[in-house]
């Protein structure tokens, strides 16, 4: 009995949520200088200036209600991407799924490695404007694919084993062999 109240607690809090979250619209902001667009592999000059980047939510991780840190992937690298107040309190925010496609504009800063904070590149973008191009479906490939997951349904789905980083890493390695052998 308590768990059914727990649960329904929970299904109109977060009902509540999503009534607040429809509320918000973002536009971009015309006054910021116009955004380079590049790929994450071609950032590092980039340090300091606006930039623009499209690819894949990665990993997403919620930091309350306030931050939500999202590792974007574009097949050339990896990039931690901050989005704060507003721009994680969206409905799209809250109902965004690994390897949805996402734009996300911001400022490129470095990462101090006094702090301990680290990312992927040593930098790490600040958002100030977003959009998804188009959400996946719950649970994205952990759902699929996981340690106990069959051999048969790993190679059924081997198009989303390989954007794992370690599955992704192998083939790397295996064509630079090839590569090797065949100079």
């Amino acid at each position: 009995e308590a768990r059914l109240r727990k649960e329904a607690e929970d299904a109109a809090r977060r009902e509540e949520n999503l009534v607040a979250a429809r509320a918000i619209t973002l536009v971009e902001d015309a006054s910021l200088p116009n955004a380079v667009v590049a790929k994450i592999r071609d950032l590092e000059p980039l340090r300091g200036q606006r930039v623009r980047v499209s690819g894949w939510a990665h990993r997403l991780r919620r930091q309350g209600r306030q931050m939500l840190f999202l590792v974007l992937r574009d097949g050339t690298g990896f990039l931690q991407c901050l989005l704060s107040e507003r721009l994680c309190q969206t409905v799209e925010a809250l109902q965004l799924n690994t390897e949805a496609s996402v734009t996300i504009t911001g400022q490129l800063t470095a990462l101090s490695e006094q702090g301990g904070h680290t990312a992927p590149g040593g930098h790490e973008l600040l958002a100030d404007h977003w959009c998804l191009v188009a959400n996946a479906p719950a649970g994205g490939a952990d759902s699929l694919l996981n340690a106990e997951s069959d051999v048969d349904v790993q190679l059924d789905n081997r198009h989303m084993l390989l954007r794992g980083e370690n599955q992704s890493r192998l083939v790397r390695l295996t064509s630079l062999a090839m590569k090797a052998f065949r100079d």
